[in-house]
């Protein structure tokens, strides 16, 4: 209880007791009598004085105690009547002043408050606060004591009496030099950021992890043929091709979930119509707290500079390399008997797990010995044509480096051009070869970066098409020459009438171009689909994806593609498929958890064909599949001619 209050009950009660006495004392004791009265007069004199003092003590401690807190909200708080004359300030009014002017000015804060000193003063704030909503705001800049400028931010709000008149003023003073020097400084590194951008020797750009433009260079907006502001907001679709922003997007979402880098080069055109190959490169951005946030990203345009490769000769010496390829068939066949042998033994299902993936890279391993050395040896005719798919070939030759790659940490990435034809007409085998000799060269003069194999059309002509395949990356050898697989790559290129060729520069590309006639896919006249399916692929691996999509695209079916089961029950929740290819290796969510969210999904679900892919099939995951209700099964790699099979009994079975 307040102590004005607890004098206010005593002095009460005290006047109460002597106005009793005074009413009801005996006899005509008068003197007595106005004695008790005058006490009782005081006491209640008392008692009125120490209730108003004790309002006015409760008025004092609210305006106290909202000083109090907006103190520890950085701000100053003071009141003053309606002319301007100061009623209370709190510490923090001069703590401030001395902060700013080195001591506290005796005169009601005159320099803090010194828009209430004039009558031109008080006129503007009634007009600004009748104008403003009831709200005065205004910032001032103050010479400080130590020689600096200190700015001020002020609110005024008006205070009323019961009448509705204004009694007086209210007001908050901040300090907010800081905040403007934070806002001065974060404007000149967006000025920093601006000149970094725009004096870059390429184009430079920032997004989010949907694509959408954060900020962009002057190059960039020539690239648009736009003004700079104007990308931002927009999307890379806004500029490049559909399938190339796939692939971009696809790759975003790969950086933020794994964290890699990574670089590609796309064709693109210009505003001016110009056709441009630009090397792009990626690096995520991540906030304070770890998560991805943003990409910053770089595109160079590539000039088509030469250089000349000068790679030793070998002998070639046949009976030479057939024996080379004798005494490799021979271990490693030993190699894979064991591993089938233990892949049959009562293992552990991890220790079961690890002898299957060795059988799947010893295989792999015996595909480049008899594909790949037996015709280096001189097994084939060179006159033996073939209609092929230049995709499917450079697929094939990468698939072979896959598991050395992986050892290495390193990834093998894929490139499809665009307007690629289906078909070229070439041997198979010493277009094998090349792509053999071309991508092995690739890992070895760029030891210490990813690769990326790719085939492109480098410009048609007279029914002809010069294709350039081709393997780029950072950190290249400064010698090129002496080494048997650069002597390799060329005898096998000038087999098929292929010319090597070298650019150099922070991504260098090493690579051959061969002029061939436009030919019929073969895989074509084997295949040809009823009906064009809606198919959704799962698969994490992004090159497999390409590869897997181009295809079925050049079949006639429309695909959307997804890397976790997540996705792929998102897609299947939101639009129609009639097919569904599986891998089972996949983060967040693996093909078999999937699936059975499938198969226990909505009726018009549930009931989708699927076909899984894996290069991991034991027993227990056929079994597991045949429980799941899975229509197919294709081996990892996958085969044109395996998919075309599976599609085909599918339809003889009327499931698609």
């Amino acid at each position: 209880m307040s102590k004005n209050i607890r004098f206010v009950l005593l002095y009460a009660s005290v006047a109460v007791l002597l106005f009793s006495a005074a009413l009801f004392l005996p006899g005509p004791y008068w003197e007595v009598k106005l004695s008790l009265f005058i006490g009782w007069l005081t006491l209640m004199a008392m008692a009125a004085w120490k209730l108003q003092a004790f309002y006015v003590d409760q008025d004092l401690r609210q305006i106290q105690q909202t000083a109090s807190i907006l103190r520890n909200s950085g701000a100053c708080f003071y009141t003053t009547d309606a002319q301007g004359e100061l009623i209370f300030s709190d510490d923090a009014c001069s703590d401030l002043e001395r902060k700013i002017f080195g001591k506290v000015d005796n005169d009601a804060h005159s320099r803090l408050l010194s828009h209430f000193h004039s009558k031109e003063g008080l006129d503007n704030i009634f007009k600004e606060i009748s104008s403003g909503g009831g709200v005065y705001r205004f910032e001032e800049d103050l010479p400080a004591a130590d020689g600096r400028t200190v700015r001020l931010s002020h609110v005024l709000q008006p205070t009323y009496c019961a009448d509705g008149n204004v009694s007086g003023f209210a007001g908050i003073i901040r300090d907010i030099s800081e905040q403007e020097r934070a806002h001065a400084e974060s404007e000149m590194w967006q000025r920093y950021l601006g000149a970094a951008l725009d004096s870059a020797p390429g184009t430079m750009f920032i997004h989010d992890l949907e694509g959408n433009f954060l900020r962009v260079s002057h190059k960039f907006a020539d690239f648009a043929g736009i003004a700079p502001e104007m990308c931002i907001g927009t999307n890379i679709y806004d500029y490049l091709a559909p399938q190339i922003a796939d692939q971009f997007l696809e790759r975003i979402h790969d950086i933020a979930a794994g964290g890699s880098d990574f670089a590609m080069q796309i064709p693109a055109i210009n505003s001016r119509g110009e056709r441009l190959r630009l090397d792009v490169r990626h690096f995520l951005i991540r906030n304070d707290k770890g998560e991805a946030e943003a990409i910053v990203g770089c595109a160079r345009r590539i000039d088509n500079k030469k250089m000349d490769i000068r790679p030793a000769k070998s002998g070639g010496d046949e009976v030479f390399m057939q024996a080379i390829c004798h005494e490799m068939r021979t271990p490693l066949a030993g190699i894979i008997g064991s591993l089938h042998v233990l892949d049959h033994m009562n293992l552990s299902p991890e220790a079961k797990e690890y002898v299957h993936k060795c059988v799947v890279s010893a295989e792999r391993f015996k595909d480049v010995v008899n594909n790949s050395l037996s015709d280096l040896a001189g097994n084939y005719d060179p006159q033996e044509f073939e209609s092929l798919d230049p995709a499917v070939c450079l697929e094939k030759s990468a698939e072979l480096f896959l598991p050395a790659a992986s050892i290495q940490n390193r990834k093998i990435n894929l490139s499809i051009g665009l307007g690629l034809p289906d078909a070229i007409v070439c041997n198979r085998k010493v277009l094998s070869q090349t792509l053999f000799c071309l991508i092995n060269s690739g890992l070895e003069i760029f030891p210490d970066s990813d690769i990326t194999a790719g085939v492109k059309l480098a410009s048609p002509a007279d029914g002809n098409s010069l294709i350039s395949f081709y393997v780029s990356g950072e950190g290249c050898v400064p010698v090129l020459s002496g080494g048997s697989f650069s002597g390799c790559l060329e005898q096998n290129a000038k087999v098929i009438g292929g010319e090597l060729y070298f650019e150099d520069g922070s991504t260098a590309e090493l690579g051959f171009r061969i002029k061939v006639p436009a030919g019929k896919d073969t895989d074509d006249q084997e295949f040809s689909p009823v009906q064009s399916l809606r198919i959704i692929l799962a698969e994490d691996d992004i090159s497999s994806q390409v590869f897997m999509r181009k295809k079925l695209e050049g079949w006639g079916h429309s695909v959307r593609t997804a890397s976790t089961g997540v996705e792929v029950l998102n897609h299947i929740n939101s639009e129609e498929f009639d097919l569904v290819l599986m891998d089972l290796q996949m983060p967040e969510m693996n093909g078999f958890d999937a699936i059975s969210s499938i198969r226990t999904g909505s009726p018009q679900v549930r009931e989708l064909p699927i076909i899984v892919m894996s290069a991991y099939g034991r027993e227990s995951d056929f079994k597991k599949m045949s429980d799941l209700g899975v229509n197919d099964y294709i081996a990892k790699p996958v085969r044109t001619e395996e998919l075309e099979k599976a599609l085909a009994r599918l339809r003889e079975l009327g499931q698609i």
